[in-house]
């Protein structure tokens, strides 16, 4: 970035005798649409060093948090909207007045609904015309803890050690939540307007069913999003930082339900074993790799993935050769492959079968997540997140795809750029979840430094080319 003599003169002396210094590295604060503002750089500062002094709160918000558990129901749980309206008084104690709820129906629950929520602090964009948001959509439901035997203490009570917080939901997504509002605090406490607008959704269902949650939110308010608005999702990332997810294979679930015939171990020339037909099937989607071998080194691993993961029981006892046999596969494909074309390959896999053990297979798909461009590396929230990151930890963040699947593909798949990031100690959904605070603040100061990444009035075209 080229500076005038004018902005480096106040850059250099400003920070010798006003503010202290962000971080290590000592490059300009990153600002690809204009040179900082005396103005600017002062928030920045006051919000930063702000930040730095919240390991309290971040330790309170999240005993709050996690004492409300909202595990998905899809997992046993009662859901989300204890923990939704905990979050909802918070965003009202710093001020945000313009907050809209969009409940999806799910009889499964006490209350009959699961809570969305969208939160909006508008900013200093008085006249600027497009205006610009910098949204953050997050989940609010976490995943059964499992046996309770596997944690060291409760999983809904949290627990401190050092730099440390234990329970279910800790990072996921706990962090990314108590890391926003950390922001919203911040920018309550010191009266300062923001140089763009901030949005937050709050989604129900993230760990299941997107229908329930973001889905439902797009198909509620399709506008939601501007062209120019740059999205963040704070639910996918390295300990270190240093890389933003822009892509996700394409994830398909199928049921598989064998037929044969019942009978009784003792004769077994008698009945059709639908259970070692099954595991006949199963050994024989082996060869679906070989089918779908294309690599692409932008996604960790760079293949698509075929994974049998469940199974269900139908057999009545021991000694009982069950009369069929049902197992899920797990698929996440690359953008090169489509499901018609698994959808086949699973058909002439399946015959083969049925023909060589004398079975009825059949499979249906049972959950899929759209397919989703790839967001590309000149996407403004990708250059601006890189400039934030760069400047606060002082690492140039390499980009890739996952074959997770985040909200992001649904937002993509809606013709978005969005980019995820996190500092993360990717202990989700295990026993004796963690998360560090020092990372809570340091998410929450690189998502300052992304605001002040944009001058009002100067806005790019975000979206383009989708």
């Amino acid at each position: 970035m080229r500076w005038g003599f004018l902005a480096a003169w106040i850059y250099f002396w400003g920070g010798l005798f006003l503010w202290p210094t962000p971080c290590a590295t000592a490059a300009p604060l990153y600002a690809p649409q204009g040179e900082v503002s005396l103005a600017v750089n002062r928030d920045l500062q006051t919000l930063l060093a702000y930040l730095e002094r919240q390991r309290g709160e971040i330790i309170a918000m999240q005993r709050e948090l996690v004492s409300r558990s909202a595990v998905n129901p899809e997992h046993g749980g009662k859901g989300e909207e204890d923990k939704l309206r905990w979050v909802e008084a918070k965003l009202e104690e710093y001020g945000i007045t313009d907050i809209e709820r969009l409940d999806y129906m799910d009889a499964r629950v006490s209350g009959k609904v699961r809570g969305n929520l969208i939160a909006r602090l508008p900013g200093e964009q008085a006249g600027a015309a497009p205006r610009r948001t910098l949204w953050l959509p997050m989940h609010l439901d976490v995943a059964s803890p499992g046996p309770a035997g596997n944690w060291i203490s409760d999983p809904f009570a949290l627990r401190v050690e050092g730099d440390l917080m234990y329970g279910r939901g800790t990072e996921d997504n706990n962090q990314a939540i108590v890391s926003s509002l950390l922001l919203l605090e911040a920018l309550n406490a010191r009266k300062i307007v923001p140089p763009m607008d901030i949005g937050l959704i709050f989604s129900s269902g993230a760990l299941a069913n997107y229908d329930i949650g973001i889905k439902h939110i797009l198909k509620m308010r399709p506008d939601i999003f501007a062209p120019d608005d740059l999205i963040l999702l704070l639910d996918y990332g390295s300990e270190s930082g240093d890389f933003i997810e822009v892509a996700e294979k394409s994830n398909a679930w199928y049921k598989f339900t064998i037929t044969g015939k019942e009978g009784h171990a003792s004769a077994p020339q008698d009945g059709v074993n639908a259970f070692e037909a099954g595991a006949e099937l199963v050994h024989s989607l082996r060869a679906l790799s070989k089918i779908f071998s294309e690599e692409d080194p932008l996604f960790v691993p760079p293949h698509s993935t075929f994974s049998a993961t469940l199974t269900e029981n139908y057999s009545s006892a021991i000694n009982h050769i069950p009369e069929q046999f049902v197992f899920y596969l797990d698929a996440r494909i690359l953008p090169a492959y489509t499901f018609e074309e698994v959808g086949s390959a699973l058909r002439e896999l399946a015959d083969d079968t049925e023909r060589r053990e004398r079975v009825d297979i059949r499979f249906e798909m049972v959950e899929q997540t759209p397919p989703a461009s790839v967001t590309p590396p000149d996407a403004p929230v990708v250059s601006a997140l890189a400039g934030a990151i760069e400047e606060q930890l002082g690492v140039k963040p390499r980009l890739g795809g996952i074959g997770g699947v985040t909200m992001a593909s649904s937002i993509r798949a809606a013709g978005f750029y969005v980019a995820a990031w996190g500092m993360l100690k990717n202990w989700r959904n295990k026993a004796n979840e963690h998360a560090s605070i020092k990372n809570h603040i340091i998410q929450a100061k690189v998502l300052a430094r992304l605001l002040y990444s944009y001058e009002p009035g100067n806005a790019d075209s975000g979206q383009s080319g989708q």
